[in-house]
């Protein structure tokens, strides 16, 4: 299947179409579209055999990426600038590609062992939020970890050693726009830096213990001083949320279950919870089972709440931090994006066309390029 393309000159008149609509008439439409700024999705299901790039803001599709994911989910990232798409995926042998979505050009192919296998919507690849690195998760069926392989992004090539947590077998890495990076266990969060010359490419800094049975999510504040973990969702409603302070080296708990009330339904939605920090660092956005919040970063207090009527797959803010954006499937296995924009009284529903759906899901957010 060949990359599909889209009229770039279509897709931008179409946006102007929608905003100047929302000028003209006002309303609720006006609130929605008016204060919404252009945002493309990245979205991918296990074995769909494609990358379906989406311009939510206009509601049409951009391009169409072919990807081998038959064994696995493939993995993707997309740079904060909207310029770069990394694309990992692979049967027998794994592979690195990296688009310039301007032209939608891939690198050549850089191949590697092992990626990690996913069934459960978590990328086998995370970039960090500085642009600098690219951690591809790899490891063999039976092996109880993960090792990390790093990808110098500037250099375009795979630094010769890996790394694995000690402290846990899957880790889950955040990381900030300052270059500040952290990686969290069960039990335990550090801070990571990668040192491309000698030793340990990754070496483990400062950590801390936390009382955290399991990790859904991790994010850093964008100076790099502050550290959230999102744990699991008990069964009784429980569901703790840990903030490291990196500069006053102060740990809190939170109990998200008295301010949220999260229906902790754990038989249908499963124990895992999404978490997202807004561009700005004011918000926090957290969604569970077909609910999402968002919370005042002061307080960890919500000042929006949004119902949706389906389980939510992924969430993420916006590039802007003018929406919160979350990921669902429809009955009829057709993909949707909630479109919660800051300000507006619903949430628009974007239907993906092009992607068809027989298990997970997962996306990615970023501006046009």
């Amino acid at each position: 299947m060949a990359h599909r393309r889209y009229d770039a000159a279509v897709l931008r008149r179409l946006r102007l179409v929608l905003v100047l609509t929302a000028v003209l008439f006002g309303g609720v439409a006006g609130r929605a579209f008016g204060e919404a700024e252009p945002v493309w999705a990245y979205v991918t299901a296990f074995r769909s055999g494609r990358v379906v790039v989406y311009d939510v803001t206009a509601e049409a599709p951009v391009q169409t990426i072919e990807v081998r994911d038959g064994a696995g989910m493939a993995g993707i990232a997309v740079s904060r600038d909207g310029r770069r798409l990394f694309v990992v995926d692979g049967e027998r042998q794994s592979r690195l590609r990296v688009f310039d979505t301007r032209t939608w050009t891939p690198s050549a192919p850089v191949a590697f062992a092992d990626r990690r296998l996913t069934f459960d919507g978590q990328s086998p690849i995370n970039l960090s939020r500085d642009g600098r690195w690219a951690f591809l998760f790899t490891g063999r069926k039976a092996a109880a970890a993960d090792t990390l392989r790093v990808f110098d992004v500037g250099a375009g090539r795979l630094l010769p050693r890996m790394w694995r947590d000690s402290s846990c077998g899957r880790p889950v890495l955040s990381s900030a726009p300052s270059g500040a990076m952290t990686s969290s266990c069960p039990g335990r969060i550090q801070t990571i830096t990668v040192t491309p010359r000698g030793g340990a490419i990754v070496q483990p800094g400062a950590g801390v213990v936390i009382d955290l049975d399991e990790v859904s999510a991790a994010v850093m504040s964008p100076d790099g001083t502050q550290a959230y973990v999102l744990g699991s969702v008990q069964a009784d409603g429980r569901w703790p949320l840990v903030e490291w302070n990196l500069s006053a080296k102060t740990l809190k708990v939170h109990e998200l279950r008295k301010p949220l009330a999260p229906t902790a339904d754990v038989e249908a939605f499963g124990r895992r919870g999404f978490l997202d920090i807004s561009p700005d660092g004011s918000e926090l956005g957290v969604a569970y089972g077909d609910r999402a919040w968002i919370l005042a970063r002061a307080t960890l207090q919500p000042v929006r709440r949004y119902a949706y009527g389906l389980p939510v797959r992924n969430a993420a803010f916006s590039p802007g931090g003018h929406a919160f954006l979350t990921l669902h499937v429809l009955p009829d296995r057709q993909v949707e994006i909630g479109n919660a924009v800051r300000g507006a009284e619903r949430v628009d529903r974007v239907t993906v066309t092009g992607l068809p759906v027989d298990g997970p899901v997962t996306f990615a957010v970023a501006p046009p390029p």
